[in-house]
């Protein structure tokens, strides 16, 4: 492969990376609208989770062994079960920028968490300086919108939200300290088929309940 070949697919990688994690939020706020939350995002992980299993089962990767199982699972119910499904939840109360405005408090909760542990990263001048240059960064950014954190009829999702940012805080030092043998792109398929599977049956269940209640 030729370096130019090498470099377009960086460039390639960068812009689709832009793209679709840009555009997550706004189409988070657009498919809420159009299906109860939990189960909007159990559908497109559980979905996701299997077109990308069938593709790298094509491809020969290996399935995880039994005893990495139980930690693919707790990962992708940290992330994409409590993370991504409670940030799905709380646009239905808040406005997608201020969902993009309190996932950037996660570096934040990764710091601390791994700070508090035995054999964790400590916090040292390196640390504390890149996150306040983050700080900084996100209040240019967003700083018109900081003001919403504090408005009451955002509070639901806000909460949510906390939620959401430590559940993914803590599954990604978990995955950092809990090593697997399979391939990293197999393990995140299999985490977005469990968390999918899991948000998909609550949410058929918190569907079906909402319906027998208000008929």
């Amino acid at each position: 492969m030729t370096k130019s070949n090498e470099n377009f697919k960086a460039y390639a990688a960068f812009i689709a990376v832009c793209f679709f994690w840009g555009t997550t939020y706004m189409a988070i706020k657009i498919g809420v609208t159009q299906l109860p939350p939990v189960l909007f995002a159990g559908l497109r992980h559980l979905s996701a989770g299997i077109v990308f299993f069938i593709f790298l089962k094509a491809r020969g990767y290996k399935l995880p062994k039994k005893e990495d199982i139980i930690h693919l699972a707790i990962v992708g119910i940290a992330l994409l079960g409590f993370g991504n499904g409670l940030l799905v939840f709380s646009e239905r109360f808040i406005p997608s920028s201020l969902a993009a405005l309190l996932i950037t408090t996660i570096p934040f909760w990764l710091v601390g968490i791994e700070a508090v542990l035995p054999n964790g990263t400590k916090i040292n001048f390196t640390i504390a300086a890149g996150l306040l240059l983050g700080l900084i960064g996100v209040a240019l950014i967003f700083g018109d919108g900081i003001d919403n954190i504090f408005n009451p009829d955002y509070l639901t999702g806000i909460l949510s939200l906390l939620v959401a940012v430590i559940a993914w805080a803590f599954g990604t030092v978990y995955s950092v300290h809990k090593k697997v043998s399979v391939h990293p792109l197999m393990s995140a398929a299999v985490e977005m088929f469990i968390a999918g599977a899991g948000l998909t049956i609550i949410g058929t269940v918190l569907g079906e309940f909402a319906s027998f209640s208000f008929s």
